[in-house]
């Protein structure tokens, strides 16, 4: 039984699907749920999303460790949303859809990291 599909096709949609969804609850949170006091609006939105940009390039190319950071980088938007869900209750139905979005994109990089290994299995 597979638990976790091969289909690079999927794959890649679920983990495209993910950071799209990501990048969009970023850039909410950083411009109109919770906007920064402390630093300009511009800064604090660039470094909320640098951990999704910087993989970005070899993601696009279909790159295994380029992905892989990909993966770990949701994980930082998935420990964010937890530490929200606990800390505050006005903001907990965002945090909640940071967590789960950033679980999506974490799985479907995970998903497209196996089909390519897997194609380059088959190809030996």
């Amino acid at each position: 039984m597979k638990l976790i599909s091969a289909d690079k096709r999927v794959a890649g949609i679920v983990m495209w699907t993910g950071y799209l969804a990501l990048f969009a609850m970023v850039m909410l949170w950083a411009l109109w749920l919770a906007p920064s006091k402390q630093y300009p609006l511009p800064l604090a939105t660039a470094i909320g999303l640098l951990p999704l940009v910087l993989p970005l390039r070899g993601a696009i190319k279909g790159r295994h460790r380029s992905i892989f950071w990909l993966s770990l980088a949701s994980l930082i938007y998935f420990f964010h949303g937890i530490g929200v869900i606990a800390s505050n209750p006005a903001l907990r139905w965002a945090a909640m859809l940071e967590t789960f979005v950033a679980l999506i994109l974490c799985t479907g990089a995970w998903m497209f990291m196996r089909a390519i290994k897997l194609a380059a299995r088959n190809l030996n």
